[in-house]
């Protein structure tokens, strides 16, 4: 089961809810064959603001924070000078930085129904597939180190989350990402004090985390620009692999009833 609740991972309302990942054909074979779910490091994932903090958090803000300090104050703040006050901001980016490569992610699209724009933006091709399951099964396929929860989505221009929390600038993006609805598992193995539980499962760029199939999976989705016989293919690796789940077109392929 995965880790208990923690103020990073808020949990959606219907722990039954739907989740989805879109994937292509060969880490739909690699998640048969081996049993196991891939999980990036944060910098290895695309957004250039992955780990980031929010412009209102950056130095301007820190800044702000030692010129406003009253009598009373924390003490540590209203006597750091402003070089001080840039050298702490440049060393805590630079830890944050590290924890990118640290912080390793598996994501997943939280609703319950398919996403035409998901489709669209994690399919390289149309020989594509989109493993369904449900929230509390995901989350049943963990262990206790692996945190679960759905990200939240906030100006990062003019909004803030609590600094203090090393998992909230990895559970907090873009409100340009909002579309994706994500649900993020996430471990770290931070390098001063490192996971041993998933040292074997570490490898370049990311891990390979163990899970049963067979329990969380419950139907694959073929692509719905994929030709007839691709089903057939999905039907026939699953076969293979001795999986249960049923494999099913796309309900975007829907004509028209006018």
């Amino acid at each position: 089961m995965a880790a208990p609740p923690h103020p990073s991972f808020p949990q959606p309302a219907n722990p039954n809810v739907r989740v989805w990942r879109y994937m292509d054909l060969a880490k739909f074979i690699d998640l048969l064959q081996s049993e196991r779910l891939f999980f990036a490091t944060a910098n290895n994932l695309g957004d250039p603001l992955e780990g980031s903090v929010t412009r209102h958090m950056s130095k301007d803000f820190l800044e702000d924070l030692i010129a406003t300090a009253k009598p009373g104050d924390d003490p540590v703040w209203p006597g750091v000078s402003n070089q001080r006050a840039l050298t702490i901001a440049k060393v805590l980016a630079e830890q944050r930085q590290l924890l990118c490569a640290h912080t390793y992610i598996n994501c997943w699209h939280i609703n319950e129904h398919e996403s035409a724009a998901m489709w669209k933006a994690y399919s390289q091709s149309a020989e594509s597939v989109c493993v369904q399951t449900r929230y509390s099964k995901l989350a049943a396929a963990f262990t206790e180190d692996v945190y679960l929860g759905a990200v939240k989505y906030i100006d990062y221009d003019v909004e803030a989350f609590d600094p203090g929390n090393l998992f909230n600038p990895f559970m907090h993006k873009r409100m340009s990402f909002k579309h994706e609805n994500e649900v993020r598992a996430v471990f770290s193995n931070h390098p001063k004090a490192p996971n041993l539980l998933f040292k074997d499962d570490l490898c370049r760029g990311g891990a390979r985390i163990k899970i049963s199939v067979s329990e969380l999976v419950e139907a694959v989705f073929v692509n719905p620009l994929s030709p007839a016989w691709f089903r057939d293919v999905i039907e026939g690796v699953v076969q293979k692999y001795g999986a249960k789940f049923p494999v099913r077109q796309s309900s975007l392929t829907a004509g028209p009833l006018y």
